[in-house]
């Protein structure tokens, strides 16, 4: 995807860096950090994947960017890039074995699955679809990949593949004129006249669009990242065998979204988010639930819902006793509460913490619970003892813990602070004595002067406390006029 260097400039950190010792950074110069992320500790606990985002400029326009994904390995003593060229791969999922790897990767413009042998060998392609595949996650026997396939309102309407039933939404698309759903079975060979019938001139109508002239719009979630969507699309869920020539199956239906989806410990369920009431448009349907899926029949069981609520971030213990989720109450301005569960969603306690927590990873025996979340200034990684329901900050609030994942003994963290913006770091469970891997940014960063924030905290009239940080020009001297531009 390409960026304007303006958006760049405004997206990436605000650090701006420079002493007299050493460069000036330049605004191009946040071109060059690659972001660490998407860690993933095989299931033998002796090596780890993970990715680097880079940008790269454009070969049309310098400037001009693309953003490029691939995956690193290591073996906890050093890091090599297993993956390359133009197209982009997406996180890796671990086969039982720690053998394989599935990930996701670009072919003719669809992201398609790709299984790479890690004992040598090509990675071979998985998938072929027509809408494409991404999100692939290996189940824990092993025996398939659960992954996910993006399709737009209209394709989803009309493919007897995705839609065998030629089924129509339970909800009201509600597009001016109609006052139901029935004219999306209408006749579609209808003569287009604009002087002619409603039927005529809507078929008129309709042809700009098909021609990509016109943009119509009925929906109230039309802005997307790059452009506006007039269509809804959906995610349905598929599962596929680990071999060559396996064909897809479908195990969701219907004309809503399923996120979010993992397998359950022992591999016989699916757990996933979507919409609460399938009566409702999804835009303006904001309760979640959360859905237990059999894979084999098809079935979709509600595990978490409540009028008025989302439930987001389901994940159960490795020992499949406990279910943490995050709470959130629609329409108000507040943080999510983690909630603790029995695995059914049964015997729910609220754990105390004043932060939106995110990221949920067990500990390999199931009695610790890790998190990050946002907090003065910082990204710090938490801890929640179950039994106890006490949480405990393990980082500092000077630097951000982006990713994580656990083994039996040991944390490794994607971190980024001032003097190291993005890299590979490995800790003890406490996060502490935390050792680098990796250097993707120490070539440019260490001929760069940093300047680094420094806090300060204001109390108001009633005693509370707020904090805020102040970045000196890189050309700051004490008692001197200062030239920003």
């Amino acid at each position: 995807m390409r960026k304007k260097l303006l958006l760049l400039f405004c997206c990436i950190y605000s650090f701006t860096y420079a002493q007299n010792s050493k460069e000036k950074v330049l605004v191009t110069d946040l071109t060059k950090i690659k972001q660490v992320g998407n860690i993933s500790i095989a299931p033998d606990g002796k090596k780890f994947i993970y990715s680097v985002n880079e940008i790269i400029p454009s070969e049309e326009n310098k400037l001009e960017y693309d953003y490029r994904t691939h995956l690193w390995l290591s073996d906890f003593q050093g890091v090599k890039q297993i993956t390359r060229g133009t197209e982009s791969v997406s996180r890796g999922s671990w086969s039982p074995d720690s053998k394989q790897l599935v990930f996701a990767r670009n072919v003719k413009g669809k992201s398609q699955l790709f299984i790479m042998p890690l004992d040598g060998g090509e990675a071979f392609q998985l998938t072929d679809l027509k809408y494409g595949a991404s999100g692939p996650v290996w189940s824990p026997d092993g025996s398939k990949i659960l992954f996910s396939v993006n399709v737009s309102f209209s394709e989803l309407l009309k493919d007897s593949t995705i839609n065998a039933l030629k089924s129509l939404p339970s909800w009201s698309v509600e597009k001016a004129g109609f006052k139901s759903n029935a004219f999306l079975k209408a006749d579609k060979k209808i003569k287009p006249n604009p002087d002619g019938t409603i039927d005529e001139i809507r078929a008129y109508l309709d042809r700009d669009v098909e021609d990509k002239k016109v943009k119509v719009f009925s929906r109230l979630n039309l802005q997307g990242e790059a452009t506006t969507e007039p269509e809804i699309r959906f995610n349905l869920l598929y599962v596929i065998e680990p071999k060559e020539g396996a064909k897809a199956q479908q195990i969701t239906k219907g004309f809503w979204s399923y996120n979010a989806a993992k397998w359950t410990p022992d591999g016989k369920k699916i757990l996933a988010v979507t919409g609460r009431d399938t009566t409702m448009h999804p835009d303006r349907e904001q309760a979640t639930a959360v859905v237990s899926i059999n894979p084999d029949t098809k079935t979709i069981t509600p595990l978490l819902s409540e009028k008025g609520f989302q439930f987001t971030s389901p994940s159960l213990s490795n020992d499949g006793k406990w279910l943490v989720f995050i709470k959130s109450q629609i329409n108000v301005l507040s943080y999510g509460q983690i909630i603790l569960a029995a695995a059914d969603g049964s015997n729910k306690t609220e754990i105390s913490f004043d932060r939106a927590p995110g990221g949920f990873e067990w500990s390999s025996d199931s009695k610790y619970l890790y998190f990050t979340a946002f907090s003065n200034g910082g990204l710090p990684l938490y801890r929640l003892d179950v039994l106890t329901k006490k949480v405990e900050k393990l980082t500092d609030f000077e630097s951000g813990i982006v990713a994580f994942d656990i083994t039996k003994d040991k944390l490794v963290l994607g971190k980024t602070e001032i003097a190291d913006p993005s890299e590979i770091y490995v800790s003890d469970l406490s996060g502490k004595n935390a050792q680098k891997l990796s250097s993707h940014n120490d070539y440019w960063v260490k001929n760069k002067a940093l300047s680094t924030p420094e806090k300060r905290i204001y109390t108001n009239s009633k005693g509370q406390k707020i904090e805020y940080w102040i970045m000196k020009p890189s050309n700051f001297e004490a008692g001197k006029n200062i030239r920003f531009c």
